[in-house]
């Protein structure tokens, strides 16, 4: 074998090790925090934002669509709900307010068009769907929460007052516990968007939506997984469906706002069945435990029955249910694996080829430093796996 085939070889059994020891630095990350007038703003979800800037600019909205139905939204929604979190701790740099505000507007602008509806049915019995509607209207929420009342955009007060008695109607009119977001299909995620936007409703108002809130809880009571107790990942033929980690994930950073207790519940029983450990990391899996399944549209990648969505989304999970320690393991985890290039005033995982990808995870990190005084957990476990593996490809590499 000829001593340049051997180098090449030697350079393939490191690379790994390279790897190896990012993450364990990683592990420790703790993003740079800067003091607004209330509370703390991530500086590096704002550099992973303006990263997103530029890409929508450049199409990637309609890139993410072309991936699958909900990419478009999902991708303006979440840039938006993450700018939305920054500016909610009002940063006093004038050009992030400034930033901020033009994104917000440039997401709502999206999510009111025409090309956003497109994908969904106005014939259901909520137009366009509960995915559609409630995506829409709680950002609308978010950009009005930001607001003094005297200074309310009146067309998009007026649009989302419009959207929260569409979803109001609908659901009074319905006999399942939850709304269809398609002809084809009801997942019940899509259900807990509509009840934050009528939650968020009676915060910012006066409180009209108490009873149908209420009344649509106990529905989704009624109607949980019978295996965990959980609410269900899709709802089939009138039956509720088993519950998975990426629907878990996101369902339990809206449902603190609807109803605290039975969030509490739902947490609880989330820990138990999805929250897991991969050679001493935490993660979430998307399939409970004692169970198994591939990834899906739905879940992306799911490596060792840990979900890449499920994961990353619940990080922001923790968070927002009162568990700094967890979302912190998961959250660095995520900066480890994720592979992070930051340059200038942006930043990017994954190389910055997946919009969504980097919506997600700017969304999970946009509150992150809440839990700023909160020193990451040592994970001895997986620096102890981490050597074995180090000690291992270098004898090897050494014998070549």
């Amino acid at each position: 074998m000829n001593k340049v085939l051997l180098h090449l070889l030697k350079g393939i059994l490191l690379l790994p090790v390279l790897l190896v020891l990012v993450v364990n630095g990683k592990v420790y990350y703790g993003p740079s925090c800067a003091e607004g007038s209330k509370g703390h703003w991530n500086t590096a979800c704002v550099a992973q934002l303006r990263h997103l800037d530029e890409q929508l600019a450049r199409g990637a909205g309609a890139e993410m669509q072309e991936l699958y139905p909900e990419g478009a939204i999902f991708t303006y929604a979440l840039y938006a709900l993450a700018w939305a979190d920054v500016l909610e701790q009002s940063p006093t740099r004038l050009d992030v307010q400034e930033d901020g505000q033009r994104a917000l507007n440039l997401a709502i602008e999206f999510l009111l068009s025409e090309e956003a509806r497109q994908p969904f049915s106005p014939e259901l019995p909520l137009a366009y769907g509960a995915f559609y509607q409630g995506w829409s209207s709680y950002v609308l929420a978010r950009k009005l929460q930001l607001q003094s009342v005297s200074n309310y955009d009146s067309t998009m007060l007026k649009i989302f007052q419009e959207k929260c008695k569409m979803i109001a109607n609908a659901v009074t009119r319905n006999d399942r516990p939850y709304l269809s977001s398609y002809s084809y299909g009801t997942w019940p995620a899509d259900n807990l968007l509509c009840l934050s936007a009528l939650a968020l409703h009676d915060q910012l108002f006066e409180p009209s939506y108490g009873a149908e809130i209420n009344s649509w809880i106990e529905k989704i009571k009624a109607h949980l997984d019978p295996e965990t107790g959980l609410i269900p990942h899709e709802y089939l033929a009138h039956e509720p469906g088993p519950a998975r980690g990426s629907s878990q994930s996101l369902m339990l950073n809206f449902l603190p706002l609807i109803d605290p207790s039975f969030a509490k519940t739902q947490f609880t029983l989330y820990e138990h069945h999805f929250l897991d450990y991969r050679f001493g990391l935490a993660g979430i899996r998307e399939y409970p435990k004692g169970l198994s399944g591939k990834g899906d549209i739905d879940s992306g990648p799911v490596l060792l029955g840990i979900g890449g969505a499920a994961s990353v989304v619940g990080a922001r999970a923790m968070l927002m249910n009162g568990d700094c320690s967890k979302h912190i393991a998961i959250r660095n985890s995520i900066e480890g694996f994720g592979v992070p290039i930051r340059w200038g005033k942006k930043k990017k995982y994954l190389g910055g080829k997946l919009a969504v990808a980097d919506a997600f995870i700017a969304w999970a990190n946009a509150r992150s430093c809440q839990c700023a005084g909160m020193q990451p957990t040592t994970p001895w476990a997986f620096h102890l796996y981490s050597l074995l593996l180090i000690f291992s490809l270098s004898c090897l590499a050494y014998k070549i």
